[in-house]
């Protein structure tokens, strides 16, 4: 089941042909942009292989471009960061694994998900991505080499309506959650070409999957609390960690703008003993770049405002993911001004809210454990 990279290379020579015969300049360029989001694909499972490290003098130069373009929003992630990424909700870290879970039931459970929805803008592409699953989705063994990156991805080829998703199997509830993810980045290529490649659009690429997520694990809750509380505990801290790093990287950058001359003994000095950052943490502030979690953080700060809405103003909340995601070329203040204008939405507003309801969960579920 599923797709290999033998079909993409295929799809490579097939592509190549064509603009071999093309004369059409503007053909030529599609299909250079074609060709291009297929050599991305090999070039992810090639990492897999072999990842040469960065350096910090790499990682920091791409970070300021990055800033440069998106500092505006910063304020909403440092603020997330000081609010909960110390904060404490002990609970097992890990979820049930269950060697019986078969792919199909993983398919069937992400199709029963989608149809619960009950809104054509996003059951119709879902459903003839769904009809094309054992050609587009490629679950795997998560092995030591094949999990370094994500647990799963999906890949757009442009100006086709191929899309290819890759899903490491884990056996447990992660696994439900990671094909919901994967089938919407699929659902939001088909309603918008663009909606991965638009710049300002870029801190909120990840909004529609992770409240897709975050929705099924509403409904995987009915049948098992324990795993899908795990599930939204890790998802929350893992945010805020990546919130707590990129606030880091702002802090530094800012103090060696002051203090020029720094050895790296300094540097780790500065995060260690100033920030009270743990080894692991500090490791990710010199070397993970911060577009690798910016829209993370950003967009499940939305989600969060999206599934609150969603439980009391369902087709409110529908209808704001449909137009984040359909609408393109505008900046990313403009599309933070349309959620806020037209939807009452603001990142982080209803952090606190969300937070309770997890810490009441847990006490809920320990309460019934002890009866």
């Amino acid at each position: 089941m599923g797709w290999t990279i033998n079909d993409i290379k295929l799809r490579i020579i097939h592509f190549e042909k064509m603009k071999k015969n093309e004369t059409n300049q503007n053909k030529i360029t599609l299909l250079d942009e074609t060709i291009g989001s297929l050599y991305e694909i090999l070039d992810y499972f090639e990492a897999e292989i072999y990842t040469e490290p960065t350096t910090f003098k790499e990682t920091r130069k791409m970070d300021d471009e990055f800033i440069s373009h998106y500092y505006k929003l910063n304020h909403i992630i440092c603020d997330f960061a000081d609010r909960f990424s110390y904060c404490k909700l002990p609970f097992k870290k890990y979820c049930t694994v269950d060697r019986r879970i078969k792919r199909d039931k993983i398919l069937t459970v992400t199709k029963d998900f989608y149809m619960s929805i009950k809104d054509e803008r996003f059951t119709t592409p879902f459903l003839d991505l769904y009809s094309k699953n054992r050609k587009y989705v490629n679950f795997r063994p998560t092995t030591k080499e094949n999990s370094k990156i994500n647990d799963a991805i999906t890949f757009q080829v442009y100006n086709t309506p191929e899309v290819f998703m890759s899903i490491n199997e884990l056996n447990t509830i992660q696994d439900y959650l990671a094909t919901v993810h994967e089938y919407s980045h699929a659902v939001a290529f088909r309603i918008n070409k663009d909606h991965a490649i638009d710049f300002g659009k870029y801190p909120f690429t990840e909004v529609d999957s992770i409240f897709f997520e975050m929705l099924c694990n509403e409904s995987l809750q009915q049948t098992n609390k324990s795993d899908a509380l795990v599930a939204d505990i890790d998802r929350f801290f893992d945010y805020a960690l990546y919130a707590l790093i990129i606030q880091s990287k702002l802090y530094l950058y800012s103090y060696m703008r002051q203090n020029k001359g720094l050895k790296m003994k300094d540097i780790k000095r500065f995060l260690s003993k100033d920030l009270d950052l743990p080894y692991d943490a500090i490791d990710d502030v010199l070397h993970k770049y911060i577009y690798e979690m910016y829209n993370y953080v950003i967009s499940y700060l939305v989600a969060i405002e999206l599934l609150l809405m969603y439980k009391k103003q369902p087709q409110k909340a529908l209808d704001a993911l449909y137009e984040l995601v359909s609408l393109s070329e505008l900046s990313s203040l403009e599309y933070l001004a349309l959620l806020k204008d037209k939807y009452e939405i603001v990142p982080g507003e209803n952090t606190q809210i969300y937070y309770d309801s997890l810490v009441s969960r847990k006490r809920g579920l320990q309460y019934a454990k002890k009866i």
